[in-house]
């Protein structure tokens, strides 16, 4: 049974007639009937009959007429009830703001592409994207920031913050950290590298406020220290010192690939100690969830 036949019954009913039934419902007779007469076979009986003016109700016909009316108004409710829900959810969707806060290393590698994803889907949410300081992003783990916070915890140096935090903490994805260097360098022989084999070097890391004197020197055998030589988000500066200086660059995965595997004069081998997890920390009692879970998606397939 279909909708369109209890309606079509509904306006035989009115008319009295299949000629003017089928031009009002702009279909042809022969059409309505064949409709109908299946209605009639399902049903297991006659709704119609003929007589000198057109077409009746059988008396099977009169007595299931109303609940054929009852039915359609109930689905006219639903269908408006549902509507309503829809549209409501659009708009609020379409209204909503998102705030990013994260690190700028993650922003130049996932949030071209991520924005560009979310943006064909929600063109009309509103995105506004902090740059932050990783100490200025744990603090906001532990306030009442209506948004969501981004960072990378480098080796699990951050676990007892996120323990602690009455936020959701979405784990989104973790890679592996590699070493850029010269392609002539000794280094470049090797398969992977340990920290310890990058003591001799001057090291190049992200300038993101994390204390890299405590994650380089943390867990190492030999009693010299790491000599860091800068720390930029400039490729092209990265790789003036990298050339000039011998030095080694040490980054993410998803860094190196979207911003250092083209440039010929240099090469990235894995660091074998250096892991890092993305989070996404953010309070599920705000409004605007299903748009942080959707961003959060699309960075996962930036990746």
């Amino acid at each position: 049974m279909r909708i369109e036949q209890l309606e079509y019954m509904m306006e035989v009913s009115k008319v009295s007639s299949l000629t003017t039934a089928a031009e009002n419902l702009y279909m042809t007779q022969s059409a309505l009937s064949r409709s109908i007469k299946a209605l009639e076979e399902e049903l297991g009986g006659c709704l119609l009959e003929r007589n000198s003016e057109g077409v009746s109700l059988t008396q099977a016909g009169k007595e299931l007429l109303g609940d054929m009316e009852h039915i359609l108004k109930e689905i006219d409710i639903f269908r408006e009830k549902a509507s309503v829900i829809f549209e409501t959810s659009k708009k609020s969707k379409e209204s909503m703001e998102l705030v990013i806060y994260s690190l700028s290393g993650i922003i130049d590698a996932l949030f071209p592409k991520t924005l560009k994803l979310f943006n064909r889907k929600y063109k009309n949410v509103k995105i506004r994207v902090k740059t932050v300081m990783l100490l200025e992003a744990v603090e906001l783990i532990n306030s009442s920031c209506q948004g969501v916070i981004i960072i990378n915890n480098l080796n699990s140096i951050w676990d007892s913050e996120l323990e602690k935090s009455e936020k959701a903490c979405k784990l989104l994805f973790v890679e592996q950290y590699a070493v850029v260097m010269r392609k002539d360098s000794f280094l470049a022989r090797k398969n992977f590298l340990t920290k310890e084999e990058l003591v001799d070097y001057k090291c190049i890391m992200h300038h993101n406020g994390m204390d890299y004197d405590a994650f380089l020197n943390r867990n190492t055998n030999k009693e010299e220290k790491f000599d860091i030589l800068l720390c930029s988000n400039n490729p092209e500066v990265v790789k003036d010192m990298i050339l000039e200086y011998n030095a080694v660059y040490i980054a993410a995965n998803t860094v190196v690939k979207n911003f250092y595997s083209n440039y010929s004069e240099l090469v990235s081998v894995p660091l074998k100690t250096g892991r890092g997890a993305l989070y996404a920390i953010y309070d599920e009692k705000i409004d605007n969830v299903p748009l942080i879970d959707e961003f959060l998606d699309c960075i996962k397939k930036a990746r």
